[in-house]
């Protein structure tokens, strides 16, 4: 399959070192998701694993802010902009300041879900580290 050239651009130099699977082949605990947050001060993109709840109260203390779940409308939005069906947790997709779980720095490999054809994109998490 080929990657969508937003991907592979996401992706810059560490696009060779991908390999694809499919998403029931791979450990749910290597799965990353991106969500995608505003408030009044703009756009923020957290990235986490797929099955770990964003504590969004902390994440706002943290921050000093009052981020909420951006509006379902505005998601759409955003992903025909980047012209996919679901946006893979690659944060120069959007171009918005992006904030990491610690979670995800503990894992050896990461896994991006494409949306498209039950896929998966693997990927060693020294690679992913250096796209955030």
């Amino acid at each position: 399959m080929e990657l969508p050239v937003v991907v592979q651009q996401a992706l810059g130099d560490n696009a060779p070192g991908v390999s694809f699977r499919s998403v029931s082949q791979i450990d749910t605990g290597h799965l990353l998701r991106m969500v995608l947050l505003s408030d009044d001060q703009g756009n923020l993109q957290a990235i986490c694993r797929r099955n770990d709840m964003l504590d969004l109260e902390a994440l706002n203390k943290r921050l000093g802010r009052d981020l909420r779940m951006m509006q379902r409308r505005e998601q759409v939005r955003v992903r025909q902009k980047a012209g996919l069906q679901e946006l893979p947790a690659l944060p120069s997709l959007t171009g918005w300041p992006t904030v990491v779980d610690r979670r995800v720095d503990e894992l050896e490999a990461v896994a991006l879900e494409l949306g498209e054809q039950d896929l998966g994109l693997m990927m060693p998490a020294e690679d992913f580290r250096q796209l955030t």
